[in-house]
């Protein structure tokens, strides 16, 4: 793990990075896949950049809330730019609404920005694992396997890798169905891909995560994780494309008695 990397005598926090990095890419993606089908660009990344904005502050408001004792006697410590006091559940909420506003004011709100968007959040959260690997969150349980990583003195899964590798096919899927399978997705197919594939990788990794309690032997997000892959492969059949059927033979025509 390498919480703080140094460079010409800067302290890096290197989460921090990869996660911003993680964005840029996602943005970059999302803003060229828009223009590739004919779609506001600018809009659609300036409703991103928005959208981060209003979620770090979202999720800086949610932790001093969580903690707020601790801020009882230094108030203005709770204005502290600190990328670790941010609770990341709190800023969901705000990160989504901000950008979606946006959109909607722009006429941009569909299912097609929703397929554009898809690639581009596997890309973020892929960010979001490299960060949580430098920084030991999201830690494994204990494992003897080769390419266990040391973490407090345990060799344990490296989860956050799994998650990485896992994200990887995802991009990968999403990016080759519409080339390959073209016009079988109605707008919005894809978007729904992406969350089935995404809850089905969770149900996968956090089997091996150690932060996560325990439901009946499964992990909490295990079980979210089925619910909503199986939603959203029953709702994804319903945004397939409706193959006309095929003619069946013409019957005979009978005549009757002249």
């Amino acid at each position: 793990m390498l919480p703080i990397a140094r460079l010409f005598g800067l302290a890096i926090q290197t989460p921090l990075l990869a996660t911003m990095l993680g964005f840029a890419l996602a943005s970059s993606l999302a803003g060229r896949e828009a223009a590739r089908r004919g779609l506001d660009g600018n809009a659609l990344v300036n409703a991103l950049y928005y959208g981060l904005l209003a979620g770090v502050i979202g999720a800086r408001i949610g932790y001093v809330l969580l903690n707020l004792p601790a801020y009882e006697r230094d108030p203005l410590g709770a204005l502290a730019l600190n990328p670790t006091a941010l609770l990341y559940w709190a800023g969901w909420p705000a990160a989504i609404g901000v950008a979606a506003c946006y959109l909607w004011q722009r006429r941009l709100l569909d299912r097609q920005v929703l397929d554009v968007l898809a690639p581009a959040a596997v890309v973020f959260t892929m960010g979001l694992a490299i960060g949580d690997f430098l920084s030991g969150s999201a830690f494994g349980t204990p494992s003897t396997l080769g390419w266990a990583v040391n973490l407090w003195n345990v060799s344990r899964h490296p989860v956050q890798l799994y998650e990485f590798l896992a994200l990887v096919v995802i991009l990968v899927t999403l990016m080759a169905v519409p080339r390959m399978l073209p016009g079988v997705l109605l707008d919005g197919g894809l978007a729904l891909l992406a969350v089935a594939l995404y809850a089905l990788a969770r149900v996968f990794v956090d089997g091996f995560r150690a932060d996560v309690p325990l439901v009946l032997s499964l992990r909490v997000t295990q079980v979210a994780g089925v619910l909503i892959a199986v939603t959203a492969l029953w709702l994804l059949r319903e945004w397939l494309v409706p193959r006309p059927l095929s003619p069946g033979p013409v019957p005979a025509s009978v005549e009757g008695p002249s």
